[in-house]
């Protein structure tokens, strides 16, 4: 398969959540979409055998911990937002080059929306310009299960902004739970 094939894929930042070690992550990469049983799911790129970008491994990244989860103010309460490449499993000379090829034209795109915009303040502000720097159609966010058992959707898809939005609102919902935690503790 030729990197025209590739290109035709229409891309989407797919985000999601972790949490363990008394850690909160987000985390996102890229992907298309596919219907099975007439639901529209996210589905891994198929740029193995491209010349192009490479898009596969690649993942946005974000994390907050107990302490940060409870500042309050203009502190942004996720720290570490990063692009990089993750569990990569045969590596040439080809794919590195691709790989490296991605992550200038992600930093130079970064850099020149900085120059725009002025800096990111959110993780969702960063995930949307990692977003719009690779061309992405717009932003897939996995539903909380009480929401997705109530929708019957696993998945909702978003534009570029709608996600900025919603990824800022995840980490919000995460910072009053750790807030509310804290003055629980203050009234006992």
């Amino acid at each position: 398969m030729g990197s025209k094939a590739t290109t035709e894929q229409t891309r989407y930042l797919l985000i999601w959540e972790v949490r363990e070690h008394g850690y909160f992550h987000l985390y996102g990469r890229i992907v298309t979409d596919k219907y099975e049983n007439s639901r529209r799911l996210p589905y891994g790129l198929d740029d193995d055998y491209s010349d192009g970008l490479k898009y596969s491994d690649l993942r946005t990244s974000c994390q907050g911990s107990e302490d940060s989860q409870r500042r309050t103010g203009e502190q942004e309460p996720v720290y570490g937002f990063a692009v990089e490449y993750r569990e990569c499993y045969r590596l040439d000379l080809r794919t590195v080059k691709r790989m490296a090829k991605t992550l200038e034209r992600i930093d130079k795109g970064l850099e020149k929306l900085s120059e725009a915009r002025g800096y990111v303040r959110s993780y969702g502000e960063y995930a949307g310009r990692v977003a719009e720097t690779l061309g992405c159609a717009g932003i897939v966010m996995e539903r909380a299960q009480t929401a997705a058992r109530m929708t019957g959707e696993r998945y909702e898809w978003l534009s570029v902004g709608e996600g900025v939005n919603r990824i800022n609102h995840r980490v919000y919902l995460w910072q009053r739970e750790g807030q509310a935690d804290t003055s629980a503790e203050a009234a006992s």
